[in-house]
């Protein structure tokens, strides 16, 4: 029995750890949405002008719509909370996170909340270099 609890408590600080990245990752993905809409307006405004674009102007169109690519593909590729819960019900994750029913494990859960946040660290970061100009 006492082997049992030693085994879960590290699987369970495993679990919090990820679940702390998973959330803090989400409220970064707020916080980019809000300065890609911006840079998606200032892209629109450039892209309606009756004139030949300027090269930068070009440059800095593309740089936006390669960050609203990347940042659907990390919301797409979103892996749902390591707690296991589903935010809308409370539900245990039928019908969500693949990966989960197939049995990974709290380390790898870890790994992929880690990949989660620092993937959406770096589009963050780029965002906010556009948002400076």
């Amino acid at each position: 029995l006492l082997a049992a609890c030693g085994n879960r408590l590290p699987r369970q600080q495993l679990l919090e750890q990820a679940a702390e990245l998973h959330q803090e990752a989400v409220r970064t993905g707020e916080e980019v949405k809000v300065g890609l809409e911006i840079l998606t307006q200032r892209k629109n405004s450039l892209n309606i002008q009756g004139r030949a674009l300027m090269p930068e102007e070009l440059d800095f169109i593309r740089q936006v719509e390669a960050l609203e690519y990347r940042f659907r593909e990390w919301a797409e590729s979103h892996v749902d909370d390591p707690e296991f819960k589903c935010p809308s019900s409370g539900a245990g994750l039928e019908g969500h996170a693949p990966e989960v029913r197939r049995g990974i494990s709290p380390r790898e859960m870890l790994k992929l909340q880690k990949t989660f946040r620092d993937s959406i660290l770096e589009i963050q970061k780029k965002v906010e270099v556009l948002l400076e100009d």
